[in-house]
C-alpha cells in the first residue's frame, strides 16, 4: 500500500453548499450521534467555521513531515484532518503552515495533537480546530501517510468524508451518507421549528416524552405528564391557601393584642384619674414633688394626684 493517495472522491459543490447552511449539531443529531469528534477537538476561537471535504494525514507523534506533503497535494476547498495520535507534546501546526493553507486555500484544519502561535491564528479568519497547544516545534523526518482511513478523535475518517465545524464542535459525515443525513437535518429543522411554535403557544409537552417515560417505567401507564402537573397545581393551590390563612390568623392576633394593649392603658389612665377625684392619698405614692404657681401638687408618671393640703 503507497504511503500518499490523493485522488479519491470528493463530495459534490451541491452538498457542500447544501451542508453549509446546518449546524454542527443538527447534522450529528441527522447522523445518528455518530459523527460527533471527541470534545476535547475545538476551534481556536468562537467564529471559526468550516465545511468540505476530508483530506486526511496520519503522522507519527511529534512529526509532520506528512502535513507539508499535503499542504503541496490537497485541493482548494479540502479540510485537512490530520490524525497526530492525540499527542500534544509538540505543536504539529503553527502560523506558518497555516499561512501555506490559506495561500493554497484549503477550508480548514482539524488536528487531534497540538498547535502552536495560538493568538496569531485566533486573530485570522482561517478555521483551525485543535485540541491542544504547545510550544515546543515538531520533528520533520518520520513517515505516516495521506489519503487513507484515520482514526480523529473516536470517529474514523476516509478521505472524501464531509467536515462540518463550528463553535460545538467537528462532524464527519461518510460521503455515501451525506444525501441521507442532508434531507435528515432538513427534517429536524423542521421538527425543531414546530417545537419552537409549540412553546410560544403555551403547549409545553413533548409529544414523544410521555410513551418515552412509560417505557421506561418512569410513569405509570395510567397516568399523564398533565395529570401530575394538575396534582402538583392543586398541591400548590393548597399549600398557599394555608400559607394565607396562617397570615390572616396572624394578623388578627397582632390586631387583637394591640387592642388589648390600648385598653390596659386607658385603664391605667382610668384608675388614677379615680384616685385624684376620690382624693385617696394611700393609694398612690407620689413619684417626685414639684412647685407650682397655685400650689404643690403630687404627680405619678403621668398624671396628677392630688393637690396638698
Amino acid at each position: 500500500m503507497t504511503m500518499i493517495n490523493s485522488h479519491f472522491v470528493r463530495p459534490s459543490a451541491e452538498q457542500i453548499k447544501t451542508a453549509r447552511q446546518f449546524a454542527a449539531s443538527i447534522l450529528a443529531d441527522a447522523a445518528g450521534r455518530r459523527g460527533a469528534l471527541d470534545g476535547r477537538i475545538q476551534p481556536l476561537a468562537s467564529h471559526m467555521q468550516l465545511c468540505g471535504p476530508a483530506f486526511t494525514v496520519e503522522v507519527r507523534p511529534g512529526d509532520n513531515l506528512m502535513i507539508h506533503a499535503a499542504l503541496v497535494l490537497a485541493r482548494p476547498g479540502d479540510v485537512l484532518v490530520i490524525d497526530g495520535q492525540a499527542d500534544t507534546r509538540a505543536a504539529l501546526m503553527g502560523e506558518l503552515m497555516c499561512s501555506h493553507a490559506v495561500a493554497a486555500g484549503l477550508g480548514g484544519v482539524v488536528v487531534d495533537g497540538a498547535i502552536r502561535d495560538r493568538s496569531e491564528l485566533r486573530e485570522n479568519a482561517f478555521p483551525v480546530f485543535a485540541c491542544a497547544s504547545n510550544p515546543n516545534g515538531p520533528s520533520k523526518s518520520l513517515p505516516g501517510r495521506i489519503g487513507h482511513p484515520v482514526s480523529v478523535g473516536g470517529v474514523t475518517v476516509s478521505p472524501g468524508d464531509l467536515v462540518c465545524a463550528d463553535q460545538d464542535g467537528v462532524v464527519i459525515v461518510p460521503r455515501q451518507d451525506i444525501d441521507t443525513v442532508l434531507d435528515a437535518a432538513q427534517k429536524k429543522i423542521a421538527t425543531e421549528q414546530k417545537r419552537r411554535d409549540d412553546i410560544a403557544s403555551g403547549n409545553l409537552i413533548y409529544g414523544w416524552l410521555e410513551q418515552t417515560l412509560r417505557n421506561v417505567g418512569a410513569i405509570a401507564d395510567d397516568d399523564s405528564l398533565a395529570a401530575m402537573v394538575s396534582r402538583f397545581k392543586e398541591k400548590t393551590k393548597a399549600k398557599y391557601r394555608q400559607a394565607r390563612t396562617l397570615h390572616r390568623a396572624w394578623r388578627w392576633t397582632c390586631l387583637v393584642c394591640l387592642v388589648c394593649l390600648v385598653c390596659l392603658v386607658c385603664l391605667v389612665c382610668l384608675v388614677c384619674l379615680v384616685c385624684r377625684v376620690c382624693q385617696v392619698s394611700q393609694v398612690c405614692q407620689p413619684v417626685y414633688h414639684i412647685r407650682h404657681k397655685h400650689g404643690d401638687y403630687f404627680f405619678m408618671s403621668t398624671v396628677a394626684i392630688r393637690p396638698l393640703k
